[in-house]
């Protein structure tokens, strides 16, 4: 099995290994109770989280992540650090569901992108900004 590239993707430690927007009210770890307790991360709108990452220029990687919301969709990217410019990214929970669901996207790191990369989701802008898309379960494993 591959390795994953994301730590604490499941959120299950809270927001430990992830960074946060300098405002970061609107991001907040939460727990549902299901069969057992899942803990996952709600972003609203005009916030994001973000992770380093550990990956190899010219690799290939994939991309998981589960989404829910019924009102706001959000945006996978790899950005270098300290910048807002996506190198690459994504749209996700386009179908706005409000049941968990699961995507996947493939990325190869360009030799072109400059060191040290991150991964970073956000929530899309919409007017009210109390609404949150939910993540959970963020990998990043090397395609072989």
């Amino acid at each position: 099995m591959a390795e994953n590239n994301i730590s604490n993707g499941d959120f299950e430690n809270g927001d430990s290994d992830w960074s946060f927007t300098s405002n970061g009210s609107g991001v907040k770890t939460d727990n549902e109770d299901v069969a057992t307790t899942n803990t996952f991360c709600s972003i609203s709108s005009t916030e994001s989280v973000a992770q380093n990452l550990g990956v190899t220029s010219g690799k290939s990687y994939t991309i998981s992540l589960k989404s829910r919301s019924n009102l706001v969709t959000g945006t996978v990217a790899i950005i270098t650090q300290g910048t807002v410019d996506h190198l690459w990214e994504k749209k996700f929970n386009n179908s706005l569901s409000s049941e968990w669901v699961e995507e996947k996207f493939n990325v190869t790191i360009d030799s072109k992108w400059e060191a040290p990369l991150v991964l970073h989701i956000s929530a899309d802008w919409v007017e009210d900004t109390t609404l949150t898309v939910d993540i959970d379960d963020v990998t990043m494993t090397e395609d072989v």
